[in-house]
């Protein structure tokens, strides 16, 4: 598959998991090409809660849990969940593993 195919797919995951449409940029750009994402998305998937609600905006804020669902079910487990996990996953020299469900 191609990766515009597998950032569609990604892309109706974020709406159907009702992430904020501005942060979708950002976790698309971190699943697909492994690029960090900005402060919020970096406390989230670092799995840091106090500087993710810190740094979130109002929407956000009251969507996280939202944004929580959607990386559980549909980012690759080896994305996100600690500072280690990330920094392992954005210098990964090898491809993204596109995976469908």
């Amino acid at each position: 598959m191609s990766s515009d195919v597998y950032r569609q797919h990604l892309q109706e995951r974020l709406q159907q998991c009702h992430v904020p449409a501005h942060l979708h940029g950002g976790l698309l750009d971190y699943l697909t090409a492994r690029h960090p994402p900005g402060a919020f998305l970096t406390a989230v998937l670092a799995n840091n809660l106090r500087e993710a609600i810190r740094r979130a905006d109002p929407e956000s804020r009251a969507l996280i849990g939202e944004i929580v669902t959607f990386l559980w079910w549909f980012a690759p487990a080896d994305s996100w969940g600690s500072v280690e996990t990330m920094a392992a996953w954005v210098t990964d020299p090898r491809p993204v593993l596109e995976v469908f469900e």
